[in-house]
């Protein structure tokens, strides 16, 4: 292997590192602005392979007229770089848009349609550019280099796997000390680098001519004759059909492999690594196949056949390889094990990853790279333009695979049924291409895997979405599914009636009833007339609920990401929660808080944020300066807003963090403490928008809950109440605390690391799980004295 090509090599890997990080950072930059919702994300990745498939098609029509790739390649990754500024942009030219636009407008279709603009706007154009990289790419690389027979199948795997080194070092290193925008000009340098190297070689490529005649001389007389079997509209079906499974398969896996993977930025990031990297692994089988099967048409039939039974089993394979659906930090403690660091922990989960859905994504994967080793020999491949328009069907299926297992397979099958629906599909598309081939012997292996899949339904669908291990002994009242995975409705002795998310977090429960509509009560009480009260967070609804017993007068909006949680909340908490779904007096709205609360001015008298997980995926920018700041403004002259924080799930540096930050948005931020019987504290941050707490009216209000019913003795005795009124923040001790912003991103990294790397054995032992609670908790309020006046 000669010097240059391994020069080429590399120039693919760099492009590719290059392309799936302004993925990544273009998904969290968009989410930031659009909402957390699954429809804003799925428009992303929609917008995102559109461009790729129209910037395939149309420099499929032009390829073959580029006189020297390299210097068109340069100039594309030029392109791209600069396409990119709107993005690393877009928030400081956006934040006036929810606040013209407004809440009402915000949630009906005007909202969707300026989500929709600015996502076509931010994403198409450098995606399109993106779309051409490969296609011109793998021309230079045949042209530079053509007597190697494999060269453009090596190009697609290292362009690919470069997209999972990029991947890598975003999640684990690069996110965490440069930030989004530090991370995009990060891609954009790689860009322009690429764009050198590109140029430098300009001098370096062969004549068309001269490759055609190589390629002719060394391609083998079996693989020409295989290839030609396939007309060119199957070609492109293929090509179609292997971004279809591929992406619907990715979708699906990531849904599979929640249910043991704990919610989190690092976590996310890896199972998608570990997708692409099995999709870069399989581009290097191509060449070894031609030992075990040199026939084409078997190859195509035989490995969508492996790849639908891989499907059928990965169920079976993920509930028996995490020990019956136990999480992945829960699992290393069984094992007598501690995770060390974000790669010990990203390597646990590709270990699982690779052992449950692997086979699956490592034959579907083989498929398009397979293609790529067929091309005829003829001029459409030798100019590249045959490649490009593979390239193209790929992205557009890879699209409509994506978009169907999000709003199809999963609200209608769920994850294991998703899963058998995908194999079943691979399989009756190897069969299609046994009757292409018109050979019927190549249809064997297509039958048996259609059998083998019906034959595993039954018992996929009978696998438990909650791992029969849990401590607290739930009972399963009802499975629901949707595109955000899956909602199980669970009763136990313990816990009571709850909703539990993807077999990961408890979203209230019947059992702290009286904690959660303390949520909402106290600052109410606090309030001197809370006419409009808001609550960032829905689950059960009981905390919203709280806010119609208050007062007759009261309107309460209840702002909640899962429509699938607001269909719960209204079918199995109607008591609990004083049907405030579907009152006269309440307003569910399913949308993103952040985004919602960007949108409102002057709206609000008490707005109260439910018990955000620090470390889950997305839930840091509840958190934030911005959505701090934009909450503020949200409430009216005299307003209260208080968030509570699940001292459970925060660390003493994640509260000093969420403390600096809220002071930079109300210099008057307060503590507030509640203590229950059961060693349960609830902590909140409160703020005002120059408001004065009245405490003769607070007692008054306190009388009126108790000769009502309302409430428990916390909220019904002023003297509680007072005393859970801990003081003032000092804002002089968080002046130089670090802060947490949209850009940075640093709580949830942070707390997202610290919950990767739990050693539940060493909890208030050894100091490692500094979690407030227990000793901890013991520490962390003796030392208040030095951050509240």
């Amino acid at each position: 292997m000669n010097i240059r090509y391994v020069f080429c090599l590399f120039v693919a890997l760099a492009s590719g590192a290059a392309a799936l990080t302004h993925e990544l950072l273009w998904t969290r930059r968009l989410v930031d602005i659009l909402g957390a919702t699954g429809e804003a994300t799925s428009l992303v990745l929609g917008c995102f392979f559109f461009g790729l498939s129209i910037g395939a098609a149309i420099i499929s029509r032009r390829v073959g007229k580029i006189s020297n790739p390299w210097i068109t390649l340069a100039w594309v990754e030029v392109v791209v770089a600069l396409l990119t500024i709107p993005a690393a942009c877009l928030p400081y030219v956006t934040q006036w848009i929810w606040p013209a636009l407004g809440p009402d407008a915000l949630v009906s279709w005007s909202g969707r349609a300026i989500k929709f603009a600015i996502c076509t706007v931010v994403v198409v154009p450098p995606a399109v550019a993106m779309g051409m990289t490969l296609p011109i790419l793998i021309v230079a690389v045949e042209k530079t280099v053509a007597r190697y027979r494999n060269a453009k199948v090596l190009v697609y795997a290292l362009n690919t796997l470069g997209g999972a080194c990029g991947l890598l070092a975003t999640s684990v290193w690069l996110l965490g000390s440069f930030g989004v925008l530090g991370c995009m000009l990060i891609a954009m340098t790689t860009n322009l680098l690429v764009a050198v190297l590109a140029w430098s070689m300009r001098k370096q490529h062969i004549t068309a001519k001269s490759r055609q005649q190589k390629k002719q001389e060394s391609a083998s007389a079996a693989q020409g004759s295989e290839g030609s079997d396939l007309s060119g509209r199957m070609r492109i079906f293929i090509a179609a059909f292997s971004g279809f499974s591929v992406l619907g398969l990715e979708i699906i896996a990531i849904r599979l492999l929640s249910l043991i993977v704990p919610s989190s930025f690092q976590a996310t990031s890896c199972v998608l690594l570990s997708v692409i990297l099995l999709l870069g692994l399989s581009a290097f089988v191509v060449p070894l196949l031609w030992w075990v099967m040199p026939s084409a048409k078997w190859q195509l039939v035989a490995v969508l056949s492996i790849s639908a039974l891989g499907c059928a089993l990965s169920p079976q394979f993920l509930f028996s390889r995490t020990s019956e659906l136990i999480d992945v930090t829960s699992l290393a403690t069984l094992d007598g094990e501690i995770i060390h660091g974000a790669l010990d922990f990203q390597s646990r989960i590709l270990s699982i990853a690779i052992a449950s859905i692997g086979p699956t994504i490592l034959f579907a994967g083989l498929v398009f790279p397979l293609l790529l080793a067929l091309a005829p020999n003829d001029s459409a491949t030798a100019t590249g333009e045959h490649w490009a328009r593979l390239l193209a069907a790929n992205g557009l299926g890879g699209l409509l695979g994506a978009t169907m297992a999000e709003y199809v397979v999963l609200p209608t099958f769920g994850i294991y049924g998703g899963a058998m629906a995908m194999a079943v599909v691979q399989a009756v598309a190897a069969l299609a291409i046994a009757a292409a081939f018109v050979d019927w012997k190549v249809a064997i292996p297509a039958v048996a895997s259609i059998l083998g899949c019906l034959f595993l339904v039954p018992s996929a669908v009978r696998l438990p979405h909650i791992s029969p291990k849990n401590k607290l002994n739930f009972e399963v009242l009802e499975t629901r599914f949707g595109k955000d995975g899956v909602c199980l409705i669970c009763d136990s002795e313990k816990s009571g009636k709850g909703i539990l998310m993807n077999n990961q977090y408890l979203l209230g429960s019947t059992a702290a009833y009286d904690q959660q509509r303390r949520q909402v009560l106290i600052p109410m009480l606090l309030h001197v007339d809370p006419g409009e009260v808001c609550c960032l967070g829905l689950a059960t609804g009981m905390s919203a609920g709280a806010a119609l017993d208050f007062d007759d007068q009261c309107h309460v909006t209840a702002i909640e990401l899962s429509p699938m949680v607001v269909d719960a909340a209204r079918d199995y908490f109607p008591v609990e929660n004083r049907e405030v779904v579907s009152s006269p007096r309440a307003t569910v709205i399913v949308e993103d808080a952040r985004t919602y609360m960007a949108s409102v001015s002057n709206k609000y008298d008490v707005i109260a944020g439910d018990l955000y997980r620090p470390f889950g995926a997305g839930e840091g920018r509840l958190y934030s300066l911005e959505h701090f700041r934009n909450v503020r403004r949200a409430l009216r002259p005299g307003g209260i807003y208080c968030q509570w924080l699940p001292a459970y799930q925060i660390t003493e540096d994640h509260f000093h963090m969420i403390a600096a930050t809220f002071c930079r948005a109300f210099d008057d931020a307060a503590l507030l403490r509640v203590d229950s019987a059961d060693g349960y504290h609830q902590l909140g941050i409160m703020g005002t928008r120059d408001a004065t707490i009245d405490w003769e009216a607070v007692a008054k209000g306190c009388l009126d809950l108790e000769s009502r019913g309302v409430g428990d003795d916390q909220i019904q005795n002023a003297e509680n109440l007072k005393r859970a009124f801990v003081g003032k923040l000092t804002q002089s001790y968080y002046a130089e605390k670090p802060v947490n912003t949209l850009d940075n991103a640093l709580l949830e990294i942070k707390a997202g690391l610290h919950r990767a790397t739990l050693d539940v054995r060493s909890l208030n032992e050894q100091g490692r799980d500094k979690y407030l609670q227990g000793k901890n908790w013991d520490r962390f309020w003796g030392q208040s004295e030095e951050f509240i006046d």
